[in-house]
């Protein structure tokens, strides 16, 4: 049975279902990172996003990192399935490859908008705010891709569990409103995440109307890296064995008499006198030349 599972793993991450590959990718992280609290406080504290720019400068790669950690089951459950939702129709309306720009930059710029307000916070800029220490969850980048979508297309309707058909655009505020407006003075860097992210979705989707393209920068770094992993097939080179000089020699001569037949031919008896296969030679001849 464990092998059936590695065999689907490795066909997900080979396959161009990006979308799979970021769920796959939060779930494998998942178990390990949950299973003692020592592992947790390991985890979390290596790939965590920490609180503020003077930490953050000493583990640059958790601005990537922490979009791939989870605290508790109903935090990955509650964000896989609404990526889900989500994420598939952006993907199928703008494309894979800017549906992970949506993905990425909504949640590099929910980082970085959380590391302003914990450096801020820090310097003593915001006294009334408590330092927190440090963040993790894919909610920013999923709000991106949310809102995105939303902004997109506010009337496309999705079937949601005990309700029915409900407007995306909805779907979409009272997602902002339950993770970020509500109980806003419990963990303010988690929402100041989702901010930031929905900022970013929202954006996208406004220059993707006007047939603008942002992120291209990001698609670049994906395509250069996509390759680099990519197997290249192997050359095959065929040797061919040239003629000998006799040989070369004898053809020529050959040829030469073909040609010389043909033409007397048609000095003494005109063009229309030769077969198809003399005009098909001569026709190849004089592509040749």
């Amino acid at each position: 049975m464990a092998n059936f599972i590695i065999d689907d793993i490795k066909r997900t991450f080979k396959s161009n279902n990006d979308l799979a590959k970021i769920i796959l990718a939060n779930v494998i992280l998942f178990v390990p990172s949950n299973l003692t609290l020592g592992l947790k406080q390991g985890f979390f504290g290596a790939l965590g996003l920490p609180e503020s720019f003077f930490e953050f400068i000493f583990q640059p790669w958790t601005i990537v990192s922490y979009m791939f950690l989870h605290d508790g089951f109903n935090h990955i459950l509650f964000n896989m399935l609404l990526l889900y939702s989500f994420g598939k129709i952006l993907a199928d309306v703008i494309g894979n490859r800017a549906f992970l720009t949506v993905y990425f930059i909504g949640g590099f710029v929910g980082g970085l908008a959380y590391l302003v307000l914990g450096t801020l916070i820090s310097l003593g800029f915001i006294p009334f705010i408590p330092l927190f220490a440090g963040v993790v969850g894919a909610s920013g980048a999923v709000l991106a891709v949310i809102v995105a979508v939303a902004t997109l297309m506010p009337n496309k309707e999705l079937n949601m569990l005990f309700i029915g058909a409900v407007k995306l655009k909805y779907i979409a505020l009272f997602t902002i409103i339950i993770s970020t407006v509500l109980n806003i003075d419990a963990n303010i860097g988690g929402k100041m995440v989702h901010v930031g992210g929905a900022a970013y979705g929202y954006f996208f989707a406004l220059q993707h109307k006007q047939g603008k393209t942002t992120g291209l920068w990001f698609s670049r770094i994906v395509e250069t890296l996509k390759n680099m992993f990519k197997r290249q097939p192997k050359m095959k080179v065929a040797y061919k064995r040239s003629k000998t000089d006799d040989q070369f020699n004898d053809d020529k001569k050959e040829h030469q008499q073909k040609v010389d037949t043909i033409l007397d031919k048609i000095s003494k008896s005109g063009y229309d006198s030769l077969s198809k296969t003399e005009k098909d030679f001569l026709f190849n001849m004089s592509n040749k030349k």
